[in-house]
């Protein structure tokens, strides 16, 4: 059913950059979308031959380098190229390999020589922009779309000969592609209705390729048209009257015997007799003296200590007093105590002092023993856990299973 179009999807390629913003096409913004390009103008892109030759065997010039021109096929002459107003360009001795030229002025129009001959004239070309504003619109059937997109041509990149690879990608649908040449709209067909597809939109000449422009869908096809594929009808098979068989007399049967009476049913089991209710359950509780604490069963007990008393010893106290004696030969004059050498020579003897004299003793308090600590009265020691109790950082703790106890129902 035919329907009228309804953009689907834009995007803006930035100009010297070459990256894609998708947005979304507007009323405003359709009204301007270009339709399709003049293709009127003749293109950049030459491929010539000598008059007297084919040109499949005479030289040939083209533009198939960004900014350069390729020259094959020349026999290993001297190739020559030149314009108006730039400098002469040669390879006087090429070898075999194809005569390239680099660095040319793009949308300038050289003269090819080969050997003193004219091959002809070719536009150096550079790999044209990327396209703009791509447009992506329903058709009239449900399987097709049109694209349009800008791109201005200009003779640095080929004019309106520029090559546009058309691109339709799914990720449950095949690709679709097709190609035009000078114009700036195309047609995809084939596609999905119920796929949503990714557009691109790729330049060319024959220097390169230009970057792609992107516009993906957010519906597909079949959701923004509202109609969608479906599959004819299987016929029904018409089925062939059978004939009717022919009517048969059908043969007497004998009357059938009586049947014996059937035996009476057997009386039905006795009921069971009830199971007494029990008198008595089981029941899982804690033992005597462990209360239940959280689910658990649980004893718990103070810490107890292993204690001593300070010990000391005695210990000198120093301090200024007399802390040795002085001797000189002959009895004192004066202070002193006098006194003979066991030899019968006399002598004075006279007390030394000074501060590190024992001036006494006191009583020390011993080291703290290891593993204990001091309180500030005694030593004390926390005592191992008891058989079978956990030490919770405050106390020991002991915990049981619960155990059964038959009680009363």
């Amino acid at each position: 059913m035919p329907f009228p179009p309804r953009p689907i999807i834009t995007a803006i390629t930035a100009c010297l950059l070459g990256s894609l913003i998708v947005v979304a096409s507007t009323p405003a913004a359709i009204a301007r979308d270009i339709v399709a390009a003049d293709p009127a103008e003749t293109g950049a892109v030459v491929t010539m031959a000598s008059a007297a030759s084919t040109p499949s065997s005479g030289p040939q010039a083209k533009a198939s380098v960004p900014g350069g021109i390729v020259v094959s096929r020349h026999g290993g002459r001297p190739v020559t190229l030149f314009a108006e107003g730039l400098p002469v360009l040669r390879r006087p001795r090429p070898g075999t390999a194809p005569a390239t030229f680099t660095g040319l002025r793009p949308g300038t129009r050289y003269t090819v020589m080969v050997g003193g001959s004219f091959v002809g004239r070719v536009t150096a070309l550079d790999r044209p922009s990327a396209a703009s504003r791509l447009v992506v619109r329903t058709t009239e059937s449900s399987d097709a779309v049109s694209l349009t997109w800008q791109q201005r041509p200009t003779a640095a990149t080929g004019g309106s000969s520029i090559t546009y690879d058309l691109v339709a990608r799914s990720t449950t649908a095949p690709t679709m592609t097709t190609s035009v040449r000078g114009a700036t709209t195309g047609r995809i067909d084939g596609l999905d209705p119920t796929a949503l597809y990714s557009f691109t939109v790729t330049p060319r000449n024959t220097a390169g390729r230009g970057g792609a422009t992107t516009a993906r869908m957010s519906r597909s096809l079949a959701q923004i048209t509202g109609i969608t594929t479906t599959p004819a009808p299987t016929p029904t098979p018409t089925s062939t009257p059978v004939p009717s068989p022919a009517p048969t007399t059908p043969a007497a049967v004998p009357a059938p015997s009586p049947a014996a009476p059937a035996p009476a049913p057997a009386p039905p089991p006795p009921a069971p007799a009830p199971v007494p209710a029990p008198s008595t359950t089981t029941v899982y509780v804690c033992p005597d003296g462990f209360p239940e604490v959280g689910g658990l069963c649980q004893k718990t007990a103070a810490y107890t200590y292993d204690i001593k008393p300070y010990t000391t010893h005695s210990a000198p106290v120093y301090g200024y007093g007399q802390i040795d004696w002085n001797y000189v030969w002959g009895h004192c004059s004066g202070a002193g105590t006098s006194g003979n050498w066991a030899n019968g020579d006399p002598y004075c003897r006279t007390p030394v002092y000074g501060d590190g004299a024992v001036v006494g003793s006191q009583q020390v308090r011993d080291a703290t023993p290891t593993g204990y600590t001091d309180t500030g009265t005694n030593w004390q020691k926390r005592d191992p856990a008891p058989e079978g109790y956990l030490d919770s950082g405050t106390q020991w703790v002991l915990t049981v299973p619960k155990v059964a106890r038959v009680v009363p129902a």
